[in-house]
């Protein structure tokens, strides 16, 4: 018995193919999106050395880098004199110029900020029995590959709350 155009069989078949062309744009997808996440954890990588190699420059005292704390992670802690530092780095890679726009810091939201609070308050409770000096700090990172540029952006005492 011959099939007929619209049985079953048609439909399934092009449901099949459908299904493969979708499979293909979401392992597309996949690919495209683990592809950023590399690109974005290699420019982190690279921002967090700079930066220790800007706060070394200005004779702070690198104490541990990517620390874990129970509520969650500090990029950099140093200390200068007395006082201690937690530093957070946003990197980005792009032109590098006097005038740039983009202001890294803003991506420091008021959850992150609620974040790093507790992440000091849990890191000073393990470490110390007094209430040592302390700021916090954001380091913004600026990388131009293909200029081989860099330009670090040191915000002191960035208010937490």
């Amino acid at each position: 018995c011959p099939l007929k155009y619209g049985s079953n069989i048609d439909f399934l078949i092009s449901e099949m193919f459908h299904v493969k062309l979708v499979g293909k744009y979401i392992s597309r997808t996949f690919h495209m999106k683990q592809k950023h996440l590399e690109v974005t954890n290699e420019t982190g990588r690279l921002g967090e050395e700079i930066a220790q190699k800007y706060l070394k420059k200005h004779r702070f005292e690198i104490l541990s880098t990517n620390n874990l704390e129970k509520w969650g992670e500090i990029d950099i802690i140093a200390q200068k004199g007395h006082i201690l530092h937690f530093i957070e780095v946003k990197s980005t890679l792009g032109a590098v110029s006097h005038e740039t726009e983009y202001r890294l810091e803003e991506r420091v939201g008021k959850s992150k900020r609620y974040k790093i609070m507790r992440t000091i308050e849990s890191y000073l409770a393990e470490r110390y029995a007094g209430e040592p000096e302390w700021l916090f700090d954001i380091a913004s990172v600026y990388i131009d590959k293909k200029k081989r540029m860099e330009k670090v952006i040191f915000h002191e005492d960035f208010i937490l709350s």
